[in-house]
């Protein structure tokens, strides 16, 4: 009966050891996995900032080619408003020689000046006007696309 109380005891003792020794590596795992949660937690936050820099660089640069193409849209305006107001002063005036100084009817040749004048001023007008607006929106595409490609390549260089 002394070995069987021998026996539990040292069973009893190499239980108590195995549960220690499962004990040390629950804490060693539980260390190793808070030290692992910190690492990425660190890691998150310092990529979240990054990307927080990285969107308000991108914001300014947008709103810098933003008024860039604003600045370049308003110029475009100015420079067909010109033209257009060159185009209203030279409608103004006759795109026909004037009749020599001897002719006893200079209003009237072999057609009627005044109509062929507005006939080619309603045509003129309709074709410089379309002229205009075509051109108009070519010029605005080329300034948005360079406003486009500009951001782009800025964008592209801070990575």
């Amino acid at each position: 009966m002394i070995y069987l109380y021998a026996g539990a005891g040292i069973l009893i003792l190499l239980l108590g050891a195995a549960v220690k020794v499962q004990s040390s590596r629950l804490d060693t795992c539980k260390t190793e996995h808070a030290a692992f949660v910190a690492q990425v937690k660190a890691a998150g936050d310092a990529q979240e900032s990054a990307t927080k820099l990285k969107d308000e660089q991108n914001k300014l640069a947008k709103e810098k080619s933003d008024a860039q193409n604003a600045k370049a849209k308003r110029d475009l305006a100015g420079l067909y408003d010109s033209y257009s107001k060159l185009l209203d002063t030279n409608s103004r005036l006759s795109q026909l020689p004037e009749a020599p100084s001897g002719s006893a009817s200079p209003a009237d040749i072999t057609f009627d000046r005044a109509s062929l004048d507005r006939g080619l001023a309603v045509a003129d007008g309709i074709l410089q006007s379309g002229a205009a607006k075509i051109l108009r929106r070519g010029d605005e595409a080329i300034t948005d696309l360079d406003t486009g490609k500009t951001w782009a390549q800025q964008a592209v260089g801070q990575r």
